[in-house]
């Protein structure tokens, strides 16, 4: 995963559970990813995440931009939390600040 993360890839863990999703931060294994650099794609199916991906890549281009943006739910594929809600009304709430989504998103949703 390290060596993958170094070449620039984006790392993303899914579930194949029927209900649910991941949460890299609940166990060892998964904080194990997460400082390895590996994002959540929470409850998204592959088919989706490989979609989402590829999107993103024609959209954005940046291999970083593109790990903050995967967990983040753009037309409903990854089960909106209350800060999604938030966002999909235009504004990504974070500890730091509130600021808009970047423009090919939000006119998007």
């Amino acid at each position: 995963i390290r060596l993958a993360k170094e070449k620039g890839m984006v790392v993303v863990a899914l579930s194949q559970c029927l209900k649910g999703g991941v949460c890299l931060s609940t166990y060892t294994m998964g904080r194990e990813f997460e400082a390895a650099g590996v994002v959540s794609g929470g409850d998204m199916t592959t088919e989706a995440c490989t979609t989402k991906l590829a999107y993103l890549f024609g959209v954005v281009q940046d291999p970083l931009e593109v790990s903050q943006l995967i967990g983040k739910s753009i037309r409903g594929e990854i089960t909106a939390s209350d800060s999604d809600r938030k966002r999909q009304a235009g504004f990504l709430v974070d500890d730091i600040s509130t600021r808009p989504l970047p423009s090919f998103i939000h006119s998007k949703l």
